[in-house]
């Protein structure tokens, strides 16, 4: 019989996450983008002007009921993903136990890690598509919509702090890199391994060492990505309030600022997620991707024209 497979005998949070994001996204209508691309921060040269609101009241409000669901939705998935995980370390646990063979024992371990890399991976990524998803749609209310303080338009826009990208932010905003790291603390865990040769030596190994660590490293790092966004989401919640003033309780216990400058420090925060999460270098590769597919097909266009027209020519020749 063959190792377990990590079904994620409860739904995995990589694959919750995805059913929630889509979820929330069909429960909040897109803003239209207006006949012109123009920004306020476009506009601050020239004055300011009035723009119709096109983000209602209630369509704002569900923007933040989707960012409070999507807040109890990582805490609550992670907690789930963590059960699961106990839950599959007793059935490996239980079959490495019943195994009589040392390759099988071997198999079983280096699945174990995979498995657990590859569902570290799988969360990363899920996680930072509601982050950027999230951004995007606070991005748009900054370009259509006129904050309820003029006066932090142009600081906002023209006045730019560098991003602070912290360690935990790069634990999402760089899914490869992350991945390298623990494929090698992977490897290096495996070398420790050479000598052993008896079923037992490697049942020991596994107990002792593969499951401890592994264990340990899984903990943390979904704990990681958890907290890191968790603090996007809840940046771009309070900048939603400061932006609109709405009348909600600020996250992390902030209260409204009275001043300019602390309005301006948290939408500046909300802006620099695109940035500090890879939202912007995504969705500039997407856009890259999206004119190479229609390069390509204006070539095959131009290449079918062309063949269209040395048709006739070549009939004659044939006949």
């Amino acid at each position: 019989m063959g190792p377990p497979i990590k079904v994620l005998f409860a739904v995995s949070l990589a694959v919750l996450l995805v059913q929630c994001g889509a979820r929330k996204n069909a429960n909040v209508k897109d803003i239209e983008v207006s006949s012109t691309d123009k920004t306020w921060a476009d506009s601050v040269k020239d004055g300011v002007q009035d723009v119709v609101p096109i983000p209602t009241d209630e369509k704002r409000s569900v923007a933040l009921q989707g960012l409070d669901s999507s807040i109890d939705d990582i805490v609550v998935g992670t907690e789930q993903h963590l059960e699961i995980e106990t839950e599959y370390v007793k059935k490996i646990r239980g079959s490495i136990a019943r195994a009589s063979e040392v390759e099988k024992v071997k198999k079983m371990v280096k699945r174990f890690l995979q498995v657990n890399r590859r569902d570290i991976g799988q969360t990363r990524n899920s996680v930072r598509d509601i982050i950027c998803n999230k951004y995007q749609n606070f991005k748009r209310l900054t370009t259509l919509v006129k904050p309820s303080d003029p006066d932090i338009i142009e600081p906002c826009f023209n006045n730019k702090l560098e991003p602070t990208t912290t360690r935990l932010n790069k634990i999402i905003a760089d899914p490869q890199r992350n991945y390298r790291r623990i494929r090698r603390d992977q490897k290096a865990l495996m070398k420790q391994s050479e000598g052993l040769y008896t079923l037992e030596q490697w049942k020991g190994f596994y107990e002792n060492k593969v499951k401890t660590e592994s264990v340990a490293t899984y903990k943390n790092e979904l704990n990681a990505i958890k907290e890191a966004s968790l603090k996007a989401l809840k940046t771009l919640y309070n900048a939603y309030i400061v932006w609109d003033k709405l009348d909600v309780d600020m996250k992390d216990g902030l209260k409204y600022p009275s001043d300019v400058d602390g309005k301006v420090e948290l939408v500046q925060a909300a802006i620099n997620t695109g940035t500090e999460f890879g939202c912007e270098a995504m969705l500039e590769a997407l856009k890259e991707a999206d004119r190479a597919e229609k390069r390509k097909r204006a070539a095959a266009r131009k290449e079918a024209a062309t063949a269209a027209q040395r048709a006739p020519g070549q009939a004659e020749i044939d006949d």
